[in-house]
C-alpha cells in the first residue's frame, strides 16, 4: 500500500495516544447507527480513520446489495476517551472493533454467533474486502472455520488469487506470520476483532502534546486518606499493590512506617483530564468508580 499523505495537527483532530492495551483517545469520533448498522451508545467512539473505514466497508455492502440487505451489528469501538474498557484487553485508544457478521437468518440486534452455513458470505466478504483495502488493517481476527468460507469464495466466486489471498489469510496453514491480517483467534465465532492502523491519529500525538503542553498526559496520583486502624499492609491489600509499591509511591524510606489518621498517601496514578473529551462522559464512571473504592 502507499504511504499515507499525512497532515498537520490541528486542534479537535482524533489522537490515539499509546497502544491499543495501554492507552487513551483524544477527540474521538462516534460512530453512530444509520440504517445500515446497529452500534452500541457511549461504547463507539474510535478515530477518525477507523470510523471511516467502517463506514465506507458498511456503504460497500449495500451498494453491491442494495435489496435484502440486513443492517451489521457493530460492538465495542472504544470510550469516549478510551483507556481502560473491562472486559477487554485492548480497546483503549480507538484503534479496535468488534464487528458483527452479515448473516442469512433475522435480522440481529446484537453481536451473533454464525457459522459457514448461517454466515452470509457474499456479504461479509464485501465487508473484509473493503477493511483490507489500502492497508487499513493490522490485523482481523476471524474464527478459523469462517476464514475458510470467505476465502473459497473469495477465489472461487470473485476469482481473487491465490497469491492474493495468501497475502491476507492465515488459512489454509492456520500460521500466524507477520503482515498477514486475517488470523484465528478462539472466541471470534461471533464478531471479527479489528485493529486498524490510524497513521494520521497516531501521528496526530506529537501535535497535540505540543499545543497542549507536555503536561497534558501526566499522571494524576490517587489519594487515600489513613484511618485509625490502616496499615500499609492493609491499605496495599485495599489497592491491590504490594507494601514494595505503597512505599515507592509515597518515597517512604524507613522499613518501621507509622501512620497517623488523617494522613494522606499515594495509592495509584490516573490520567488527566484530556483536552477535546466531554468531561461529563469520560469523568463521571472513573469518579463513581473511585468514590465506591474509598469507601
Amino acid at each position: 500500500a502507499p504511504e499515507p499523505v499525512l497532515k498537520p495537527y490541528a486542534p479537535g483532530d482524533s489522537v490515539s495516544i499509546g497502544e491499543p492495551n495501554r492507552g487513551y483517545l483524544a477527540d474521538g469520533v462516534q460512530l453512530d447507527a444509520t440504517d445500515h448498522m446497529h452500534t452500541r451508545p457511549k461504547r463507539n467512539w474510535g478515530t477518525q480513520e477507523a470510523v471511516n473505514a467502517i463506514r465506507t466497508a458498511v456503504e460497500a455492502v449495500n451498494a453491491r446489495f442494495p435489496d435484502g440487505t440486513q443492517k451489521l451489528v457493530i460492538g465495542d469501538l472504544s470510550l469516549p476517551g478510551g483507556g481502560r474498557f473491562p472486559p477487554h484487553k485492548s480497546h483503549q485508544s480507538g484503534r479496535d472493533a468488534d464487528i458483527g457478521y452479515y448473516v442469512k437468518t433475522a435480522e440481529p440486534t446484537r453481536l451473533m454467533r454464525v457459522n459457514a452455513n448461517t454466515m452470509d458470505v457474499p456479504r461479509t466478504w464485501t465487508f473484509v474486502e473493503s477493511l483490507l483495502a489500502d492497508g487499513k488493517v493490522q490485523f482481523l481476527f476471524i474464527d478459523y472455520r469462517l476464514q475458510r468460507a470467505l476465502y473459497n469464495h473469495a477465489h472461487e466466486v470473485e476469482n481473487v488469487s491465490k497469491a492474493q489471498l495468501a497475502k491476507w489469510f492465515s488459512y489454509p496453514k492456520a500460521r500466524v506470520v507477520r503482515g498477514i491480517p486475517i488470523r484465528h483467534l478462539r472466541g471470534h465465532a461471533d464478531h471479527m476483532h479489528v485493529r486498524f492502523f490510524t497513521p494520521q491519529a497516531t501521528a496526530n500525538f506529537k501535535g497535540y502534546v505540543a499545543h497542549h503542553g507536555p503536561d497534558v498526559l501526566k499522571p494524576v496520583p490517587v489519594h487515600y486518606r489513613v484511618r485509625k486502624g490502616d496499615s500499609l499492609n492493609r491499605i496495599s491489600r485495599k489497592f491491590r499493590l504490594n507494601i514494595k509499591q505503597l512505599r515507592q509511591m509515597n518515597r517512604f524510606k524507613r522499613k518501621r512506617t507509622r501512620l497517623r489518621p488523617g494522613q494522606k498517601l499515594v495509592v495509584g496514578w490516573r490520567r488527566p483530564t484530556l483536552p477535546g473529551i466531554d468531561k461529563a462522559k469520560s469523568a463521571e464512571p472513573a469518579k463513581k468508580a473511585l468514590a465506591n473504592k474509598l469507601k
